[in-house]
């Protein structure tokens, strides 16, 4: 079986080898020239992005923020005032904008140009600390979602 294998072979290599040539007969012809592959096309380079004008001045007065301009919404159910020591509100809404005594309160005052928190702790003998009594949320006590809303915005993203 080797030798049938073998024999195949060598055949088949002696079919490509060029024939001997005779003196005074003719040179073969000379095999034509091997094509060229076809390569395929070249991706063809993108044009530069076009450079945006510079605004007119008028325009952009009447046009929003970009949008990383605009915090982001915080989540989570609005922070729990009443109750907490002014170190807790610290923690929780950072340094107050405004801090004063209204004897017998201290009150804490604690705003952006979004909204204001105004807190007023009394003095508790039981924890021998001022604690948040009461609170209003844009000048009112009333609670509802714009209060959340507002407790939720001025709250410190460290503080969850």
């Amino acid at each position: 079986m080797r030798l049938a294998v073998l024999a195949v072979v060598l055949s088949a290599g002696a079919c490509t080898a060029p024939a001997p040539t005779l003196p005074g007969a003719s040179a073969p012809a000379a095999a034509p020239p091997p094509v060229p592959t076809a390569r395929p096309p070249q991706p063809r380079p993108r044009p530069a992005a076009p450079v945006p004008k510079p605004a007119d001045p008028a325009q952009t007065a009447s046009r929003p923020p970009p949008a990383a301009a605009v915090p982001a919404i915080k989540a989570g159910p609005p922070p729990v005032v009443a109750g907490l020591t002014q170190i807790e509100l610290v923690r929780l809404f950072g340094p107050p904008r405004e801090a004063r005594d209204a004897a017998p309160a201290k009150v804490l005052a604690f705003r952006d140009d979004t909204c204001a928190l105004t807190v007023y702790l009394y003095y508790d003998t039981g924890r021998a600390d001022f604690v948040a009594l009461q609170y209003e949320v844009d000048g009112s006590p009333a609670r509802g979602p714009a209060a959340d809303a507002c407790l939720i915005h001025l709250r410190r993203d460290d503080s969850n």
